[in-house]
């Protein structure tokens, strides 16, 4: 998981956590709603400031969110809000804080039956995938919010931990649905197969140049030797989703 992706996640498990909307968390860290929804879609990285405050809202070390999948945890914690009332403790850089409190609404414990730890972490992964594809096949695309939201409500849980151990497999199908509609969804080509084939091309370099650190030439090696091709330009629209799928997939056993 590169850091985008941790922050990400590590934002929309605070969301869930503490069952707050986005424009609500945005004020909490003193930023605009829309940063924080490209903070979410991995689109930017969050400035240090914005780091040690979601760090502290999620009872982590900054040292423990860059660099480990740790979760929030799950406890009330008070933090400092940027406030334009008199009389109150801190002034940083002209702006005045005041403390609050930030309680967790779910309380997680395991109990018997419940998702092992590699179920869970499965189900992260599903969901991120899904969120890749629908950043790059639809025009408004499902954040991991919305994701996670509607794996609760399908099964009816308050947290997704608490998804029994017997109804993992059930998951795993309504997960892999939603993969399959994203894989054979038409509309983007239909609209604009240009632009399909541009944002597709966008993705495959992005994910190779930055993430696995190759260089053009190793991804138009790589592209030659699965399809006797010698650019990306020359694939089918089928073989250009194929080589996003197994680039996708060097990317995460790099993580």
């Amino acid at each position: 998981m590169d850091l985008k992706q941790r922050v990400s996640s590590f934002i929309n498990q605070i969301l869930m956590d503490y069952d707050l909307k986005q424009k609500d968390l945005a004020q909490l860290i003193g930023i605009k709603p829309g940063r924080l929804s490209a903070y979410i879609q991995g689109k930017e990285m969050p400035r240090v400031e914005v780091i040690i405050k979601l760090a502290e809202i999620g009872g982590l070390s900054v040292d423990d969110l860059l660099k480990s999948d740790k979760p929030p945890e799950k406890k009330e914690i008070v933090v400092s809000v940027g406030d334009n009332a008199n009389n109150v403790a801190g002034v940083v850089y002209g702006t005045v804080y005041q403390n609050t409190t930030v309680r967790p609404i779910y309380q997680y414990t395991y109990q018997p039956g419940d998702l092992t730890e590699e179920q869970a972490a499965k189900l992260q992964q599903m969901v991120e995938e899904i969120v890749q594809m629908e950043n790059t096949v639809k025009r408004a695309p499902k954040s991991y919010a919305a994701v996670w939201n509607a794996i609760k409500k399908k099964f009816k849980v308050g947290y997704y931990r608490k998804i029994r151990t017997e109804d993992f497999d059930k998951v795993q199908i309504y997960l892999k649905s939603w993969k399959g509609r994203l894989l054979r969804s038409k509309t983007v080509r239909k609209k604009d197969n240009n632009l399909y084939r541009k944002e597709r091309y966008k993705s495959i370099f992005s994910i190779a140049i930055k993430e696995l650190n190759w260089r053009k030439a190793d991804v138009d090696n790589y592209i030659y030797a699965e399809y006797g091709k010698t650019s990306a330009k020359d694939l089918t629209d089928e073989q250009l989703d194929q080589l996003y799928g197994k680039i996708y997939k060097l990317k995460g056993k790099k993580s």
